[in-house]
């Protein structure tokens, strides 16, 4: 019990000591972000890890969705799971965390809106292929603009 306490505390400390160390602008953006990615992608490599973001930067960039990273992210019917993460107080991880800031901090990103899990085969998953422009591909995602 006290391990479990003192992991829980430790976790609490760092998340903390991460956020006040960072850019002010992009620190909350960051954490969110890195939640999104561990909720989406628990193997992630860094493709996935920076395409991810860039789909998030864009979306807030698009008069077709909302412009705080928050608002596109907690829209509703996208990125599933992402909510159950951030209110479990999940411990993020900081080299995901370190590479989702650094990508904040580009000016210019590849042009991707969507992406979808690689081995999706569900209507809706067929529909986007069908309807978008493959950007790029992991064996993880599909990212389409």
């Amino acid at each position: 019990m006290i391990k479990a306490l003192l992991f829980i505390f430790c976790s609490s400390l760092f998340t903390i000591w991460m956020l006040l160390s960072s850019p002010p602008n992009n620190s909350v953006d960051a954490y969110l972000i890195t939640n999104l990615i561990q909720a989406e992608c628990t193997n992630c490599g860094e493709e996935d890890i920076d395409y991810i973001t860039y789909t998030v930067m864009n979306r807030t960039k698009s008069n077709k969705f909302p412009s705080t990273v928050h608002e596109v992210l907690f829209q509703s019917n996208q990125f599933k799971g992402l909510d159950r993460k951030v209110e479990a107080g999940a411990m993020i991880n900081s080299y995901v965390y370190k590479r989702v800031l650094r990508n904040l901090s580009k000016e210019q990103v590849p042009k991707v809106l969507f992406f979808i899990a690689a081995n999706c085969k569900s209507l809706n998953c067929e529909t986007i292929k069908k309807n978008r422009t493959v950007v790029f591909s992991t064996n993880n995602h599909i990212y389409l603009k």
